[in-house]
């Protein structure tokens, strides 16, 4: 096995917006931590494959697409390259097409492309021979936001009797001396313990300098996991959540750095040298098409967002007659030594990477959303009775390309997670 890692600084040299947060009504003002971009390259001589961590809160097709198309340059074929973003809310917007936040800078974007190709291009370059050892850590750093009262929908506040993921999955590179080259490791929790005007990381970049800190020498990896309905356990008193400052947001990730330390005193496990790689696109059908009285609801609501979705639906509803009735979604499958990396395009809950694991058992299985794109949220079919933003409403979020409808089938867990298994248990 050879293992080739880059970084690069993509931080905005000049004031860009941010992404992540809906009320933001300017530009990014400073500086709070560098944003990255860290491209690992696995190759066993028969097959390579391409792994991008990235600093932003989404990607789509614009930075996708090319970043596909050199790493198919560099012998890494489309379905072996896995694009996962941190979900960072405080980075620079850097998806087009992120719901009505159209707030993109052309020239950041073309220099991020361009990063983004050539960070690949470097870690091919520094491709050397290497193993690689799995261990999981455990970090009770998030809490569940969706906190259910009788009688209502739940809402966004702290909810500490629903269960998260709290795997820390923890993927060391060892040079054929035994230092640590790399160290690969991932949490499923939103980055969005602060709202300011500042470009920064959130949690994750503080994570990597305290693992960085420990281990010098050696480039700390994060993949966001799934933690669509997570926050940072960032709670006041009165049981709500709080924003900041940002010598707490440095502690939270200080606390996911102490628990990557502890989950390497944990047993490891060597991986083989086999690579293999699969994706599929499917199409998760939507609940229903919106009914006039939901339409309505949203034209006199006192939020500009409701009320911007229900143009959209009408707008496309009176060119194409109605909405599209599924949502097409990449589910993607590295193997590398034996380890399943499942990346969903989808922001799916930690009730969904929960189940992907139990599902495969007998694999020692690492689940992330916020993987090559996508937007939509995907939840486990237990929370539909709940209802709330995840369920429904976050539909608003996103009308291009086009519209959708508020909420997927109460089947998507079932039919992600049958995906899963099959692609999983091929690859």
């Amino acid at each position: 096995m050879r293992i080739g890692m880059a970084k690069a600084d993509i931080t905005p040299r000049w004031s860009v917006w941010q992404d992540g947060f809906a009320a933001r009504e300017r530009p990014a003002q400073g500086l709070d931590h560098p944003v990255e971009a860290v491209a690992i390259v696995f190759d066993n001589g028969d097959a390579r494959l391409g792994l991008l961590s990235v600093d932003i809160c989404a990607v789509d097709d614009y930075l996708l697409l090319p970043v596909r198309q050199a790493a198919a340059e560099l012998g890494i074929p489309p379905a072996a390259m896995m694009v996962n973003t941190t979900h960072d809310h405080s980075g620079p917007n850097a998806s087009r097409i992120r719901g009505f936040i159209r707030q993109f800078d052309d020239r950041y974007l073309e220099e991020l492309r361009e990063a983004l190709v050539g960070v690949l291009q470097q870690a091919v370059e520094q491709l050397e021979e290497a193993s690689l050892r799995y261990s999981v850590g455990s970090c009770t750093m998030g809490v569940s936001r969706r906190r259910h009262v009788e009688g209502a929908e739940a809402r966004s506040a702290p909810a500490p009797d629903k269960p998260i993921d709290t795997d820390v999955p923890i993927l060391s590179v060892l040079s054929p001396t035994g230092e640590r080259r790399g160290l690969i490791f991932g949490y499923g929790c939103h980055p969005s313990t602060i709202a300011t005007y500042n470009i920064g990381t959130d949690y994750p970049g503080y994570a990597r300098d305290y693992v960085q800190s420990r281990l010098l020498g050696c480039q700390p990896v994060f993949l966001q996991g799934c933690g669509g309905d997570v926050k940072p356990r960032h709670v006041t008193p009165e049981l709500g959540f709080a924003s900041g400052p940002i010598q707490d947001v440095i502690e939270f990730g200080h606390e996911l750095g102490r628990a990557v330390m502890t989950g390497l005193c944990r047993r490891s496990v060597p991986l083989g040298d086999e690579l293999a790689a699969v994706s599929e696109v499917i199409h998760i059908p939507f609940d229903h098409q919106p009914t006039e009285s939901e339409i309505a609801e949203a034209e006199a609501a006192s939020h500009w967002l409701p009320r911007a979705w229900a143009a959209r639906v009408r707008e496309t509803v009176a060119r194409e007659g109605k909405l599209i009735e599924a949502l097409p979604v990449e589910i993607q499958v590295l193997n590398i030594g034996g380890l399943r990396l499942i990346g969903l395009a989808v922001e799916a809950c930690s009730g969904i990477g929960l189940r992907l694991k139990r599902d495969l058992a007998d694999l020692p299985v690492w689940s992330m959303g916020y993987c090559n794109g996508g937007w939509d949220y995907l939840a486990p079919a237990a929370e539909y009775a709940d209802g709330g933003y995840e369920i429904t409403r976050s539909h608003m979020d996103s009308v291009y390309p086009f519209a959708k409808p508020l909420g997927l089938a109460i089947e998507a867990e079932d039919i992600v997670a049958a995906k899963v298994a099959e692609l999983a248990r091929k690859v």
